[in-house]
């Protein structure tokens, strides 16, 4: 016999040196192999406990050394929590399988059973960089995630906000309806060159909304020179999303390498610690940041 033939697995398959956090490809075979070892079993056990009963604590720092694991783990939480479907696959479900542990098992069950949505991103990836020595940087990034999985502008935060303001008043997609009709053009498509297509924006908005076309030509400008992040504000626009999903709905960031883009930068620190705390304070556990470094 030969030694593959006693290897369940295809051995010879191409299996990733690192673990992206962004890299979807091998999602279901990375769940379906992770070892849940002694230790991380307890660690994930008393994770679940808080995340289950906690209203103030909301964040888990998931620390080690390089190679470690860090990214593995945060990449599997995040799948698992949501219980996504992947081709059919439901990766919480396999994940549960593979406990042998039947408290743990039985917490995990408990877990996906609770509606979440995961964002899960590399945050130095995400990050502008002209803007990584300001103190709110991590603010503006958890911003731009947020705004991306609603559908929203993520690379303008004004354009965003001029777009939610839409969606709040219920005409968001008949916007981008008429705005497809008059150009041709998905509205995804024509934000990113907005200033080429200022007249026929102007056209569509004042046609949605009933106003003037001088005066819709002007909005964007006003978004734009209203625009400004808040912690604050950031934090209520969160609670007021998981307030419109099911009831005990949770939202939660999942963040890789923050260690090291925060470095020694003692304000970007405080960035994310007042993040979180301000999150708790709204949302009273159903947001939570769970980070590598």
């Amino acid at each position: 016999m030969k030694l593959n033939k006693i290897f369940k697995e295809d051995i010879f398959r191409h299996i990733e040196g690192v673990i992206k956090a962004d890299d979807e490809t091998n999602v279901p075979s990375e769940v379906k192999e992770y070892v849940i070892t002694k230790e991380i079993g307890k660690k994930l056990s008393e994770f679940l406990d808080a995340y289950f009963e906690s209203k103030n604590a909301n964040g888990v720092w998931i620390s080690g050394f390089f190679g470690s694991g860090k990214s593995h783990l945060l990449k599997i939480l995040s799948y698992v929590l949501e219980n996504k479907d992947i081709d059919g696959i439901k990766l919480g479900d396999i994940f549960i399988d593979k406990i042998e542990d039947d408290f743990l098992k039985a917490d995990f069950k408990k877990a996906i059973s609770i509606p979440s949505k995961s964002i899960l991103f590399n945050i130095d990836q995400k990050a502008d960089i002209t803007n990584k020595q300001q103190p709110d940087a991590i603010l503006s990034v958890f911003i731009k995630v947020f705004n991306e999985i609603r559908g929203y502008y993520p690379k303008h935060g004004y354009i965003a906000e001029f777009e939610r303001d839409l969606d709040k008043q219920g005409l968001f997609e008949t916007f981008k309806k008429k705005f497809k009709e008059l150009t041709n053009t998905d509205w995804e498509d024509g934000r990113e060159v907005i200033l080429l297509e200022k007249e026929n924006f102007a056209k569509v908005l004042s046609e949605v909304k009933g106003i003037a076309y001088e005066e819709a030509l002007r909005v964007l400008d006003g978004y734009e020179e209203k625009y400004k992040v808040s912690i604050e504000e950031f934090a209520a626009d969160v609670k007021e999303y998981i307030d419109a999903q099911p009831k005990g709905f949770r939202l939660n960031f999942f963040v890789d390498e923050v260690g090291q883009y925060i470095s020694d930068n003692t304000k970007l620190m405080l960035n994310l610690q007042t993040i979180a705390e301000t999150l708790a304070t709204h949302c009273k556990g159903q947001s939570w940041i769970i980070v590598t470094s």
